[in-house]
């Protein structure tokens, strides 16, 4: 339980340290073209609503869920369900990303769950319940047809068991679904018969950075070989170092958002399209899928490897605290 604590803090601390640099400001979300490029923004503005999670009440100290929409759209639009970073309960963490998603006319859920004196089935309970709230208060603004999953660290670890909620004990998705994993931590509350038997029709890109040095790899090759879905409709990114750092704070808000362009916003723009079926499906699945996108600082395979000894990451793949070794 000590290592197991201390792991956690030390965590917390790299994203403190992250938090602490200055946010970019916020994007011109307008575009005068019907058809953006992958990784550009979109036509539409973002307004977003908060709630009580009934779960982590804000009289225990609990943070809100946010809820996101495209203020121009008044029929029901794909919805998105974020997990966040372990200690990144404000949302502003990953505003650019967040803003960015909801300019291509999607709504996205952004649960924070505790970070300190919680166990972690009580934080993948409270982030559970602040997605399902969701869809029960916004029944008319949400397509739950159409839905994505998508996570960084922590939060990327809790994807397959949110998704496994969210698409079979709940159904949603049943038109179009997708995954989207950067530098997954353990994944908790998810076991190989359930991986084996996961919705074919969903796609899946699972990130990893190659200079990170808190989460190894081997979580994020273990979800990528084991879930069911085919590898025509999965790929898996290693981001490399190049002009910029490719670390474990990728996905966070930086000063200088070039690598998150080009690494993250448009092959997640590529993969909403092959998912929910955009302007040119065909295009977007060869570039999410295939590699066939722009090439800048990544590589995409269907057959992964580490890269480094486990003796380099804070929270290895043998650890007493992964439930998948």
């Amino acid at each position: 339980m000590k290592s197991f604590v201390v792991g956690l803090v030390t965590v917390y601390l790299v994203f403190g340290t992250l938090l602490s640099r200055p946010i970019n400001s916020a994007q011109n979300l307008h575009s005068t073209t019907s058809q953006t490029e992958y990784g550009e923004a979109g036509p539409y503005t973002m307004v977003s609503e908060t709630f009580e999670n009934s779960k982590w009440s804000l009289s225990r100290k609990g943070e809100p869920v946010t809820v996101f929409l495209p203020a121009e759209l008044s029929e029901p639009v794909p919805v998105l369900f974020f997990s966040h970073g372990f200690g990144s309960t404000k949302w502003i963490s990953y505003r650019t990303l967040v803003t960015h998603l909801v300019s291509k006319g999607l709504a996205v859920v952004y649960s924070p769950y505790p970070i300190l004196s919680s166990s972690i089935s009580k934080r993948y309970e409270i982030m559970w319940n602040g997605f399902k709230e969701a869809t029960e208060r916004y029944t008319t603004k949400f397509n739950l047809q159409k839905v994505g999953f998508l996570g960084h660290s922590f939060g990327a670890g809790a994807v397959p068991a949110m998704a496994w909620k969210g698409l079979i004990e709940k159904g949603w998705g049943t038109q179009a679904a997708f995954l989207f994993m950067m530098a997954p931590w353990y994944s908790y509350e998810i076991n190989d018969s359930q991986l084996e038997n996961f919705p074919e029709h969903a796609n899946l890109i699972i990130q990893v950075y190659n200079e990170d040095y808190v989460c190894d790899h081997r979580m994020a090759i273990d979800i990528f070989t084991k879930i069911a879905i085919l590898d025509s409709k999965k790929a898996y990114y290693n981001v490399v170092e190049g002009e910029f750092d490719a670390n474990h704070m990728v996905p966070l808000d930086r000063e200088d958002n070039d690598l998150d362009y080009l690494a993250i916003r448009s092959p997640l723009d590529a993969l909403i399209d092959c998912t929910f079926g955009g302007y040119d499906p065909y295009r977007a699945r060869d570039y999410a899928l295939e590699g066939q996108g722009i090439h800048f600082q990544h590589t995409v395979t269907k057959s992964p490897s580490p890269v480094a000894n486990e003796s380099r990451y804070m929270s290895s793949w043998s650890s007493l605290l992964n439930p998948r070794t």
